[in-house]
This record gives structure tokens, sequence and C-alpha cells, in this order.
């Protein structure tokens, strides 16, 4: 594995895009000061992870994104992405290619990705330590890191070593099930809680239960004498009910034959209603009428076609005033006839309207006298009503007294109604009152009322047929009165009219004989004139005495219809009549009905208490019950009941969910005993886990640290040309949490000596720190703080490569870490790298031209007056070729 590229956008001084591509071996970053080429390093630290910003030289997670400068604007984005070649499959992930990538906004809002899937940076962290790649230690080695692993403490280097001895992994997986134990074993103290809070109910329910059974023995017997008990009563009253229904089908089937009668007399009442053929043929006698109309009214227009010649022959002769008082006389007749004709018609038509509104009158007087008999009944059941007090319950009484309430302001009304509307709100208000009597019979049924039930809900509903009745009939009379004003009207308007037209007539026939004498020939054209009007006067006769066989044929046909009428009106008598004997039966099915609801009210009422007293099953048991055999009387089994409810009374009362809710806490509780089971196996196997890890980071890291020991010596004598140096590990005593707190009790007490017993006892060492001795040539210095500038950098390198020849990172950054050096000692550095390069890609950032000499890659880095990074790239074998190229 090794980093193939490296893509920087926005991150500091990178405004620009800028992509760097490396291979194995030695890649080296140079420029002069202040160009951004550590922004390099701190952009390879960024995107593995780093959130430490004085790692990464800034203050706030802005200082990362490109500020702006004098000629280039601000960015709003900062984003790097590494790419790792992972052929040899040393990252555990089967991607040849990882790419990792971080973004950052201006807003604050930053993400990881990982082959373009935003991912965690836990997971991301955990795989790079799996790789041996670090963000903070030997993988990313920046300026003054070198120093600062020599001056810092023993603790703070045993990080260093954790992760170059490639325990880091294991030391995430261990804080992993640390956490994970931590929240097993909270849970397991919170279902421990829960059991103890339910364990003394659970011991309760299971004594309740216990009592529960003892109580079902005795509910057995009290089902099976309330099974006979029910039983006993139910078949009684259904035999009962069943005698009643046998009447009540007598009854209706009585009713079924008077309504036939109504129906029968009712289809006669349509067919004589309908009249469609008696419509056609006063259709045939209107149209012959109309046909003669027309022949005589031809007959007219030629006969005045004469008058005009003879009024033209006149108005030759200069008898001007002749021709019109002939032409005004003319029409003075025309009028007068159709005056006499239209008044004989209304007066025929005023005749027929005023007998039909006389026998309207007298039907609607019928029916007045009907009401009033029902009013003088009704007023007798409201002094029954008065008197008897049926009921004493308080809520019965007060539905006596709303009933006499409105039946008096019923009566009242009844009094005062004349129009069709009032009778309408009657007939409504009588509905009500029918079926609010209906429900209080039902009601009081059992208390044997001294009125009659049926008779009174008979009565509601003769009244609310009688004012229907006398509604339609109301409304009839109105409608003939109206009409009859109407023709009324017409008729002395046509009488005037007639008046009119007949002294017009005789003054023209007086001025006619005032007229001087006429000519000769004038004479004989006015005879041969008045002859052909004569023959024309006796068609005209003729057809006149047609119309008068035409209307009296129509008049006729009138009469006729007249009789049908008087017939329907026969009719309507005879369903009247009719429907009385309905009501009767009505009544009388009413009365029996009321005797069934009141059976039917009792069985409800039975099974009711049925269903309320005992399950289901029993209550099917019962209902299904036909016949009984039962030896014992129904007093005695209701005894048997009571002695059995009274033993369940001395059991004592028990929740009958008691039941169900200790099977619910039952279950529940060993739910949670089963889960603490989990969890407390959990735990185990944690701690187990847990141990097992502690054992591999203490075997790995010890093989590791001896190792790194080994060759840290051997790197010191090579870099120094002498001397020797090595490493050791600090360890200390750590005590359980509760040994601790008896050793702090012990100490404040001022007893030493037993401290120290129970920390040789109870205590365990642990590695806590490295500790680092070197000693260059020549010298008796020991610790690391006694060395001079320089030869703590050709310690810290001598460490590093220790590091990397015992557990070699897939690549390593170095920032200007031989800036210390001279040169001697940096050509040694130099050859140090180019050893390790077979095994580490080492991305340097110097300015040491032995480091770049032995250099793959040379970057140039360089800054423009815009504040902006740019690269220039040179391969070092494409420069031999063109210097041996120029030599040759």
């Amino acid at each position: 594995m090794y980093l193939e590229k490296l893509e920087i956008q926005g991150f500091k001084s990178f405004a620009h895009k800028t992509t760097l591509e490396f291979q194995r071996g030695i890649a080296a970053i140079v420029g002069p000061n202040g160009s951004g080429k550590s922004n390099v390093a701190d952009a390879i630290r960024w995107v593995l992870g780093e959130q430490s910003l004085k790692m990464i030289r800034g203050k706030k997670s802005e200082d990362v994104i490109f500020a702006g400068s004098d000629k280039k604007t601000k960015l709003g984005m900062a984003e790097v992405s590494l790419t790792l070649d992972n052929s040899d499959k040393k990252a555990p992930i089967e991607y040849e290619k990882v790419v990792i990538a971080r973004r950052l906004y201006k807003d604050g809002t930053s993400e990881y990705l990982m082959n373009g899937f935003i991912t965690r940076l836990g997971d991301i962290q955990l795989l790079l330590a799996r790789s041996n790649i670090g963000q903070r230690t030997y993988s990313v080695i920046g300026q003054g890191a070198v120093d600062a692993v020599l001056l810092a403490s023993p603790t703070e280097r045993k990080e260093f070593f954790d992760e170059a001895a490639g325990v880091r992994p294991f030391q995430m997986k261990r804080e992993q099930a640390e956490h994970k134990l931590a929240a097993t074993r909270e849970n397991l103290a919170q279902a421990q809680l829960l059991i103890d809070e339910i364990a003394p109910r659970l011991r309760s329910l299971t004594r309740q239960v216990k009592r529960l059974s003892e109580r079902e023995e005795v509910q057995k017997n009290l089902r099976e004498f309330q099974v006979r008990s029910y039983s006993s009563k139910l078949v009684n009253l259904r035999q009962e009910l069943q005698k009643v229904k046998e009447k009540v089908e007598d009854a209706e089937a009585g009713q079924e034959t008077a309504l036939s009668l109504v129906q029968s007399i009712q289809t006669k009442l349509d067919h004589e209603e309908r009249g469609d053929t008696r419509h056609e043929s006063f259709n045939q006698l209107q149209n012959n009428y109309q046909s003669l109309v027309d022949k005589r009214n031809r007959l007219l227009t030629e006969r005045a076609a004469l008058a005009g010649k003879v009024a033209a022959s006149l108005a030759q002769a200069g008898q001007t005033n002749l021709v019109w008082l002939n032409s005004q006389k003319v029409e003075q007749e025309s009028r007068l006839q159709s005056a006499l004709d239209a008044h004989k018609a209304l007066k025929d038509k005023f005749s027929k309207l005023e007998n039909q509104a006389k026998e309207a009158k007298s039907e609607a007087e019928i029916f007045d006298q009907e009401i009033r008999k029902i009013e003088g009944e009704l007023l007798k059941a409201e002094t029954a009503l008065k008197t008897k007090t049926i009921m004493t319950l308080p809520d019965l009484a007060k539905k006596v007294t709303e009933v006499i309430s409105r039946h008096q302001k019923f009566l009242q009304a009844i009094k005062s109604a004349n129009s069709p509307d009032e009778f309408a709100a009657l007939k409504k208000e009588a509905y009500r009152l029918s079926t609010d009597a209906e429900k209080f019979i039902q009601k009081v049924s059992t208390q044997a009322p001294s009125i009659d039930p049926a008779e009174l809900i008979a009565l509601q509903k003769h009244l609310y047929e009688s004012m229907k009745a006398k509604e339609v009939k109301a409304r009839v009379v109105n409608d003939l009165s109206a009409e009859t004003r109407v023709l009324s009207e017409r008729l002395f308007a046509l009488e005037k009219e007639t008046q009119r037209h007949q002294e017009e007539l005789e003054k023209i026939s007086k001025d006619l004989k005032l007229s001087g004498l006429k000519p000769k020939n004038q004479a004989e054209a006015e005879a041969a004139v008045q002859q052909a009007q004569e023959e024309m006067d006796q068609r005209l006769e003729t057809l006149d005495g047609q119309l008068k066989q035409a209307k009296a044929a129509v008049e006729q046909f009138n009469q006729t219809e007249q009789g049908k009428r008087d017939k329907l009106f026969a009719l309507q008598r005879e369903a009247r009549e009719a429907q009385d004997r309905v009501r009767e039966a009505e009544a009388r099915l009413s009365d029996l009905r009321v005797d069934l609801a009141r059976l039917e009210t009792r069985e409800e009422d039975i099974l009711r208490e049925l269903r309320a007293e005992m399950p289901a099953e029993y209550v099917e048991k019962v209902e299904s019950t036909k016949k009984i055999q039962e030896n014992t009387t129904l007093e005695k089994l209701e005894e048997e009941v009571a002695k059995a409810k009274h033993a369940l009374e001395l059991i004592g009362g028990i929740d009958e969910n008691a039941a169900k809710e200790y099977e619910e806490t039952k279950t529940h509780y060993d739910f949670l005993t089963t889960q603490v089971a989990d969890l407390t196996r959990a735990s185990a196997d944690l701690e187990v886990g847990i141990s097992k890890l502690e054992k591999i980071i203490k075997e790995k890291f010890e093989n590791s640290f001896k190792k790194v020991s080994e060759e840290f010596s051997k790197y010191f004598k090579i870099l120094f040309n002498g001397g020797h140096a090595s490493l050791e590990l600090v360890k200390e005593v750590i005590l359980p949490p509760e040994a601790q707190e008896e050793i702090d009790k012990d100490e404040e007490d001022g007893e030493e000596e037993e401290v120290l017993e129970l920390k040789k006892i109870q205590g365990e060492k642990v590695v806590t720190g490295v500790e680092i001795f070197a000693t260059p040539p020549g010298k008796r210095l020991k610790g690391v703080s006694m060395l001079s500038g320089g030869e703590r950098a050709l310690t810290s390198i001598a460490l590093i490569c220790a590091i990397l020849a015992s557990n070699p990172s897939p690549f390593v950054v170095l920032d200007e870490v031989d800036a210390a050096l001279d040169e001697s000692n940096s050509i040694r550095f130099a050859q140090i790298l180019e050893k390790l390069a077979h095994r580490t890609q080492f991305i340097t950032i110097s300015h040491n031209r032995a480091t770049m000499q032995r250099a793959i890659l040379l970057y140039g880095v360089t800054m423009g007056d815009d504040g902006v990074s740019r690269l220039l790239s040179v391969k070092m074998e494409d420069v031999d070729k063109v210097v041996n190229g120029r030599k040759s």
C-alpha cells in the first residue's frame, strides 16, 4: 500500500484544485519559506481525521478554508482527498483504490467520504489504524514534532509507541468493548431494579390467583343454577310470547283484509281519476266544435267582402256615411255575439264550481265534526290522567305532567286553526304526540293504567288521519272559492261589455233609418248583394245549428263527467269507511302489539340481565334451550343462586383481571430475568474479550517495543558514529477502584505501612510510559533533556527510523525534520531514508540537497502575488536522461 494521489482544493493557500501524484520511494517537496509547503502536510493530517486545530496551525475550523487575498476572493469550502493504492490488500477492504475525502463548508458543516460515500470518522480511523496509518504520530511528522517526542513525558510518549507498535486497532476495539460493557452494566442495573420492583407485585398476584382457583369451583355451581333458572324463565316467557304472536298474526290478517278492501276502492278511485280515454273523447268533441267555428269565421269573412262591395258602391254614390254605419253595425254585431257566447260559457262554469264548492264545504264540516268528537274524547282522557296517578316515581310523574301540558296546547291549537298551513302544523304535532304516546305507554305498560293505551293511540292516529283529510278538503275549498271569485268578476265584466255593445248597435240602427233614398241602379246592385248576403246568412244559420249541436255534445260530456265525479265522491266516502275499519283493526292490533312489546321487553330485560351476569358460552346455552324438564321450582332455583352468591361474597372479592395481570406480570418478570441472564453473559463475554485484547496489546507492544529499542540503538550509533541509546518501559501499580478508596482512607489516617502492603497484595504493574536514554559518544549524558538541539534532532530521527524499520507505515510525511542537521548528518539521514524506502513511501518537505538528490519525484511549491500556492513537478529519472544526453 502507498499514497498514490493527493488532491487539494480551497485548503489554506491552495485555492485552486491541485493534484499531487506520488510513486513508491522518496518524493521531495521543496520551495521557499512561506510558499505553502507545510500546508501539504497539514492537508494530509487533516484528511486523515485530525481534530486538533493546533496540530494544523489554526485557531478555528474556518482557518483551513482559503481566506482570500488582495487579488483573489475567499472561498466557501475546503476539500482534500487522498487516494491509497490497496492492491496488496493491506487495508482490510475489498477496494483496490481507497479514496478518503474530507470537506468543510463556511457554515461549519463538514463530512467524511470513502470512495464517494459519506462515512463516519470512527470507521475511517479504524480502517487507517488497521492499515498502520496514524494521523498524529509517525505517519505525519511535522515541524518540531521530532523534538516534542523527546521532550514529552513518558506517559505522552506511550501513545506514540502504541501506534508505532501497531496496537492502536486493538486499543480502539478495547475502547468500544469497554463502552459496550459500561452500557451493558447500566442496562443490567436497570433490569435488576425493574425485577426488584415487580417481584412484590408478582407474589401478591400469585396469592390472588390461588384464591381465584378456589372461587372458580363455587362460581361453577353458581353458573349451573343460573343456567337452570334463566332457562326456566325464558322458556315460560317464550311460550306466552308465542300465544300473543298467534293473536297478532290473526289481527294482522284482519287488518290485511281491511287494507285489501281499501286498496280495491283506491284502485277504483285511481281508475276514475285517470280518465285518459275521456280526455281523448273530449279533445275530439272540442276539435269538431273548433272546425265549425273556423267555417263560420270564413263565411263571415266572405260576408264582410260583400259588405265591402256595397260600401264601395255607396262611396261612388256619395253616401260614405252609410258605408261607415254599415261597417260599424257589422262590427258591433260580431262583438255582441262573442260577448254573449263567452258570458254563457262562464256562467255554466261558475254554476259547476259553486256546486263543487258546496260539496267540499259539506265534507269539510263532516271532518270538523269528527275532530270535535275526538276533542271530547281527548278531554276525557285528560281528565282521567289528571285524576289518576299511574306511577309514584318522580320521573314518571314529571312525564305525565308534560303529556298533559302538550295535550292542552294541542286542543287549544285545534280550536283556533283555520288555514291549511295551521292544519299542516297540527298534523305534524299530532304525529309527534302519537309517537310520544306509544313510547310512554310501552314504558308504563306493566302498571295497568285505568285508561287503555291502545285507545289513546287509536285516538291519536284517528286525529292524525282526520287532520290530514281536513287539510286536503280545506285546500280544495280555498281553491274553489278563489276560482269562483275570479269567475264572478269576469261575468260582471262581460255583462257590462254586452250591455255596451247592445247600446251601440241600437244607436247605429237609428242612424241608418235616418239615411236618404237610394238611386234606382244602386238599389238594383244592393238588391243583388242583399240576395248573396241572405244566402250566406242561411249558410251561417246552418253552421250555427251545427255549432249548437257540437256545443250541446260538449255540455253533455261535461254532465257525464259530473256524474262520474259524483261517483268518485261516493267512492271516496266508501274509502273513508273502509279506512275506519282499518283503524279499528289497527287499534286491536295495537293492543296486541302492546302486550307483545311488554313481553318482548321482559324477554330483553332477562337477556340483558343474563348477558350482564354470565359469560357468552352460558348465554348461548340458555338462549338455545327450547324445552325444560325441571322438577325444581323457580323459587328453589333462585334460592340456590342466592346461596352461591353469598358463598362468593364470603370468599371475598378478587379482581377479575388478576389472572390476566398475573400472566402479564409473570411474562414480564420472566422476560426481565432472561434479559438479566443474557446481559450477565454478555458482560462476562465482554470482560473476557477485553482481557484477550489487553493480552494481545501487551504481547504485541512488548515484542514491538523490544525490536524498536534494538533498532533505535542501531540507528543512533549510525547517526552519531558511536554512543549508545536505549528505551525502557515505565510501570506503575494500578489498583481496583475499591482498593484505591481503602488506600486513600489509610493515607488520610497516616498508615503508610498498610498502604504499601495493600499495593503489594492488590496492585498490578501496568505500563504507563516510555523512557528514552541516549548517550552520544564521548559524553556521559543519559537523559534526553541534556542533549543539544542537533543531538535531539539526530536522536529523534534515530527513533523514527527505528520505528519505521520495526513496524513500517505505508507512507510517512516528514515536514522539515532534517532542518537542524548539518550537511554530513543530512547525508547520513538521506542514506537511511533510501534504505527504508523499499518498505515505506516517504514524502519529505525539505531544503536539504542530499534529501532532494535521493528523491525520485520532486515537487516545487511557489506562491504568486495573489497569495495562492502553485506546484511544479519534476521526475528525477527524466532529469538524469536529459543530463546524460547532454554529456554524450
